[in-house]
């Protein structure tokens, strides 16, 4: 009986162990499958994703990685440390902000310089977590993000934005020495021939005459360099009315014709009517300067709850060398700055199309 009881428990323990074995095997296999749906997916992804063993040696590298840093497969099995690529002058912030996930802590998204296997030199963004495997710290893993472009389109914006001032700073000086310190130096000429003896009187009337005339003409000059710098029509009655005076006075020397619609109502906020005349005052800058073109074109109006600023001309189109030239990076770029759209259309003319979010631009409180 005891030994008919043994084998019957040994049985059943034997079952039992098998039962449990194939459960194993089942969730292994599934483990496997999920690890190899991963790793395709992995794969499959744009950016750099990365693994890392404690010391900082690469043992994973997807393949936008391998490609993004020059390393072949074959590298990796020698064995790369990450730290190694680091540009040197980054490597010690990366060292401590590394041992920092190590102890726990979160990264949320560092900038660094790193290089490529070949020496290429990359801006990146790195967005790393801890491995854990069964509750002990293995290693990193994270994702790459190559921000090269931005960094090159954020220094240009930089570039041009300090040309830019310096050009208005230039022009600014250029309107005072030669528009007003001549006619302050009349003025003060003229207040000397008056303080000197044996002056008749008909003298000092007309005197005095020339020196009204001459500060008349000098506070318009003053008003003039100061409408450069912001026109006090934007201040009072906003962008169009602006345009308006600005093309008239081309207009008037017959050398233009402008056709002009206005359809967008709302009142726009004041740095956005700043920028876009600037905008509009550098296209037209362009066109006498360099288009042979005798009509312009500029309409603004409200098209799928966006505010749409149209201008074309028709003269012989944008050169490379115009197109790339100041006046244009400086027209992208406060276009860029207002979250805007732009277009540009080089066929019978040039065409500019510039469309701005109305969320972003309407005054608060406006209709």
């Amino acid at each position: 009986m005891l030994v008919v009881l043994s084998v019957t428990v040994g049985a059943f323990v034997f079952l039992r162990q098998r039962k449990l074995i194939g459960r194993f095997q089942n969730v292994y296999g599934k483990s496997q499958d999920i690890k190899k749906r991963y790793t395709q997916l992995v794969h499959l992804l744009p950016q750099t994703v990365i693994e890392l063993d404690k010391d900082g040696i690469i043992s994973f590298l997807n393949e936008a990685g391998k490609t993004f840093f020059e390393i072949e497969t074959y590298d990796l099995k020698k064995g790369i440390n990450i730290h190694d690529l680091i540009i040197k002058d980054h490597r010690d912030r990366f060292h401590e902000d590394y041992l920092y996930l190590l102890e726990g802590g979160l990264n949320k998204g560092q900038e660094y310089l790193i290089r490529s296997l070949k020496g290429k030199q990359y801006s990146i963004t790195i967005y790393f977590s801890a491995i854990y495997n069964d509750g002990a710290l293995s290693g990193i893993r994270g994702i790459i993000i190559d921000i090269s472009r931005s960094k090159k389109l954020e220094r240009e914006a930089l570039s041009a934005v300090m040309d830019t001032e310096e050009r208005e700073r230039k022009r600014f000086s250029e309107d005072l020495h030669d528009g007003l310190g001549p006619l302050l130096s009349t003025i003060k000429l003229y207040i000397n021939q008056l303080n000197s003896e044996n002056k008749l009187d008909s003298d000092a009337v007309e005197l005095l005459k020339f020196t009204n005339d001459l500060i008349d003409e000098s506070i318009s000059t003053t008003r003039n360099i100061a409408n450069n710098i912001l026109p006090g029509s934007i201040i009072d009655n906003g962008l169009w009315s602006a345009v308006l005076s600005f093309c008239q006075k081309i207009e008037q020397t017959g050398t233009m014709k402008f056709n002009l619609v206005n359809s967008f109502k709302p009142r726009i906020r004041k740095n956005v009517e700043s920028n876009l005349y600037r905008i509009i005052i550098e296209l037209i800058n362009n066109t006498i300067k360099h288009a042979k073109a005798n009509i312009i074109n500029i309409s603004i109006d409200l098209v799928d709850d966006e505010l749409r600023f149209t201008y074309s001309d028709n003269g012989i189109g944008l050169s490379s060398e115009i197109s790339n030239g100041m006046g244009m990076i400086n027209i992208k770029n406060r276009s860029a700055a207002l979250n805007g759209q732009y277009h540009i259309f080089n066929s019978g003319g040039m065409r500019f199309e510039l469309n701005l979010p109305m969320l972003e631009i309407i005054e608060k409180g406006g209709d």
